[in-house]
């Protein structure tokens, strides 16, 4: 469950807003009324930004659901573009 704290008692309750972002997940701190920031554990935080294998454009718009849509490779030189 997702706690929203306002920042003055977050600040005045830090360890509790750590303790629940491991514990139970994502805090929320709002100033003003409006979330800011959330605070989330080191576990959550490294699944979010675990790098993953690039892959090449083409690859992703061969799998393109629009029907019609298709890329093909040419093993021709490149076409000339005239630069102005």
């Amino acid at each position: 469950m997702n706690a929203v704290w306002q920042i003055q008692e977050a600040k005045n309750r830090l360890s509790e807003v750590v303790e629940r972002a491991v514990t139970t997940g994502a805090q929320v701190i709002t100033k003003h009324g409006r979330p800011v920031v959330v605070v989330i554990s080191t576990e959550e935080y490294t699944k979010l930004t675990k790098s993953r294998p690039r892959e090449k454009l083409v690859d992703i718009l061969r799998r393109c659901p629009v029907p019609g849509f298709a890329i093909e490779k040419t093993r021709g030189p490149a076409r000339k573009v005239e630069l102005s």
